[in-house]
């Protein structure tokens, strides 16, 4: 929401020419703190004065104290002097809201330090008493301000005040006078009780001459003590002559009033053109209007004619200088800065503060209000170059470097007692110097590096085995390489053995290196075997002798690695650098499992071509060497074949010897075999019941539903061997069955 403050305007604004005339006025403007920020225009009907509220935009204002300033333009288009006052500006929701009022004398002890009286309301309009504890008899400054409901305190509104005493006296006498104060008691009575009624005064106004007074108005109380006086100009007219002019008078900057100005005596004509002596205010500086204005002897006021003029009261502006003698830095001449509208050096400069290099006179001009003040300074100092070096000459270990200085001083004078502009040293360290020029003595130093070099480390690439290349190289960083064949290359390739040289330079220093040279020989060697040939059991591969570095194919670093499984073989032999690989290709022998098969009593091996050995229950069965063995009796028979020197075994089959009762039973016949997921029986009479084990005799499931043809579902089962035991009325078969 915009803030905005109405003010009362009362402007009145007439000049005074060749004849006394009325000016209209069409315009006017406000600004605050400076003109600068801007003008607000408000225009006017046509009137020769103004007393009436405007609305003045104040959002661009920060909170706090400001100044308002007001001017006013006739129809000629001429502005007025302008008028201000203080204004503050506050804000919140509360900030109509009165809650207290404080008041305090002579020093302001700081908002809210006051002394306080509790208020409400948006108004205040109330009689308190004042506590005078503590003020001598005298005159003093009354200060009262309020604040409001968002705690901010207002300007503070003043009054001078008489205390007499800690109560007001009865008074006893009134006196009055004019212009010049008789003494206290020495003026002319008045009738206590018509001064103190409401009524006219009855003054003698006899020996004064025409033209404006002062009266001065005072009362004596009981304890004898008397008041400050009342004042009031007013004025002696001739009604003898009603168009003489009786008076004038005149004021500045703001019009206190007609009647209210300083008076100025003129002579009693109609017209009057002279010169007369105004006394300005010895405070008065800067920009001002003075204003007159005649009264005739008919008691009319003329209009007010102004002129504007400048006293110039200016301090002389004090400069100063700063900086530090015989250096290299510039000294700084500075005057106080914000003070002045315009600052001009003699060196054509307009900030309050310059650099100078050299020494003498410097002359400031500021100007002020139109006013103009010229000071001068006198630089007395000097400017000395820094010392700079030069250093040339080698910088290796225990060679010689000059160091210079490149600055032409009048003196020089080192630590070691030279007094030349430069030295020679040969080691590392500070060296100390003392230049002199003029009066001024400066000491200066230096730091002198030397550089150690670092001879090299020749780094070897390439095959070290003989007949093969080596190559020798140095590391980044040398240069001016050259190795001892003569050759410059950065690199060197040999291909024999020895001890080879390098010279090269580092950092511009010499360094040099050497190295021994050698080559290896080819390993000799053979690959031999031991061991089983069978797969799973393990053959010893070895390399014979066994002096060299091995890295096999299977991972191994010993001269032997065992292997187990067919396939192709390597090995890298070493003998330093040389290398020689070789390979084996291991073809093991390896046997498939046999499995049992029964025909009655008639057990087989499901292989052909190998030698065969049955057991039974775990122990061999002397003479049943055969593919075939005829069971004689129920148990676990298996059969081992073998091939070479390599053997392989097949899982225990449980044989369930069969009588010749059982042999003439019906016929059965299990299908298919093996089984993936379920199995059929076919019988050549009525299956009465079977049962399904596993190879330990554990019963699986029994069925006993009459069938022919018997339907056996074995897919949640393991895979492996598993019996089927199946009754009919001709006797009990049991039959051997395989899951996948």
């Amino acid at each position: 929401m915009k803030n905005m403050i109405r003010f009362s305007l009362l402007i009145l604004l007439s000049l005074f020419v060749d004849s006394l005339h009325a000016q209209t006025l069409t315009n006017v403007r406000v600004f605050f703190d400076d003109s600068d920020n801007g003008y607000q225009y408000f225009t006017l009907p046509g009137v020769e004065s103004v007393d009436q509220p405007f609305d003045v935009d104040v959002s661009a204002l920060s909170e706090g104290v400001h100044r308002l300033y007001i001017q006013v333009e006739d129809q000629n288009g001429r502005w007025s002097l302008y008028d201000s006052d203080m204004i503050q500006i506050i804000g919140g929701a509360d900030m109509a809201t009165l809650n207290a009022v404080e008041y305090f004398f002579n020093t302001d002890p700081g908002m809210g330090e006051g002394i306080q009286i509790a208020v409400s309301g948006t108004e205040i309009n109330t009689s308190f008493d004042l506590n005078l504890d503590g003020l001598s008899n005298g005159i003093h400054q009354l200060y009262i301000r309020v604040r409001d409901g968002d705690q901010q305190w207002s300007l503070y509104a003043k009054k001078i005040i008489h205390v007499v005493g800690s109560m007001m006296q009865e008074l006893v006498a009134a006196e009055y006078f004019f212009d010049a104060d008789p003494g206290l008691g020495n003026g002319n009575t008045m009738d206590l009780t018509a001064f103190t009624g409401s009524g006219t005064l009855d003054l003698s106004a006899a020996n004064l001459n025409t033209g404006v007074h002062t009266l001065y108005l005072r009362v004596l109380d009981a304890e004898g003590i008397w008041s400050l006086y009342d004042k009031l100009n007013v004025v002696i007219t001739n009604p003898q002559s009603p168009t003489a002019l009786v008076i004038a008078e005149y004021y500045f900057d703001t019009d206190p009033g007609e009647g209210n100005a300083t008076p100025l005596v003129i002579p009693q004509e109609e017209y009057v053109n002279g010169q007369f002596q105004i006394n300005i205010p010895a405070d008065l500086t800067g920009t001002h209007s003075v204003c007159i204005r005649v009264l005739n002897g008919s008691g009319a006021w003329s209009d007010v004619s102004c002129e504007t003029f400048t006293i110039c009261n200016m301090t002389l502006p004090s400069i100063t200088e700063t900086g530090v003698d015989c250096s290299d830095q510039p000294h700084l001449l500075s005057i106080p800065s914000g003070v002045y509208d315009t600052v001009l050096w003699s060196t054509d400069e307009t900030s309050s503060t310059i650099e100078i290099t050299t020494p003498g006179e410097y002359t400031v001009t500021v100007s002020d209000n139109g006013c103009t003040s010229v000071a001068t300074f006198t630089a007395e100092f000097e400017i000395v170059e820094e010392v700079n070096f030069e250093l040339s000459g080698s910088v290796c270990d225990g060679d010689v470097q000059q160091v210079s200085i490149t600055n032409t001083y009048d003196s020089y004078l080192w630590e070691n007692g030279s007094e030349t502009s430069s030295i020679a040293v040969n080691s590392e360290g500070t060296y100390q110097v003392q230049v002199t020029q003029g009066t001024c003595t400066l000491d200066a130093s230096i730091f002198v590096d030397y550089y150690t070099p670092t001879n090299p480390e020749i780094m070897l690439t390439g095959s070290g085995c003989e007949g093969d290349t080596q190559v020798l190289a140095l590391a980044a960083g040398y240069t001016d390489i050259t190795w001892s064949n003569g050759d410059t290359a950065e690199t060197l390739s040999v291909t024999t053995p020895g001890e080879y040289g390098v010279t090269a330079m580092d950092q511009g220093c010499p360094v040099s290196a050497t190295i021994d040279v050698s080559f290896d020989t080819l390993p000799v060697y053979e690959l031999t075997t031991s061991g089983s040939e069978c797969e799973g059991e393990g053959l010893n591969l070895s390399i014979v002798p066994d002096t060299y570095t091995y890295l096999w194919s299977t991972g191994s670093e010993e001269a032997t690695t065992t292997i187990t499984a067919s396939g192709v073989y390597t090995v890298d032999v070493m003998n330093g650098e040389c290398l020689s690989q070789t390979s084996y290709n291991a073809e093991l022998i390896s046997l498939p499992v046999p499995n049992i098969t029964a025909n009655n009593n008639t057990l087989a091996c499901d292989l052909s071509g190998y030698t065969y050995q049955w057991y039974f229950n775990g122990n061999m069965i002397d003479g049943a060497t055969s593919q075939f063995y005829q069971a004689t009796q129920s148990g676990f028979y298996s059969v081992e074949i073998s091939s070479a020197d390599c053997a392989e075994i097949s899982a225990l089959f449980n044989h369930t010897y069969i009588g010749i009762d059982q042999i003439a039973q019906a016929q059965l016949r299990i299908y298919p075999n093996p089984v993936v997921d379920a199995c059929t029986i076919e019988s050549s009479e009525m299956i009465q019941r079977w049962e399904l084990t596993d190879v330990a005799g554990k019963v699986i499931s029994i069925h006993s539903m009459p069938t022919s043809l018997a339907v056996i579902d074995m897919s949640s089962l393991a895979s492996g061997g598993y019996f089927v035991k199946v009754y009919c009325r001709s006797g009990t078969t049991t039959l051997r069955v395989m899951k996948e």
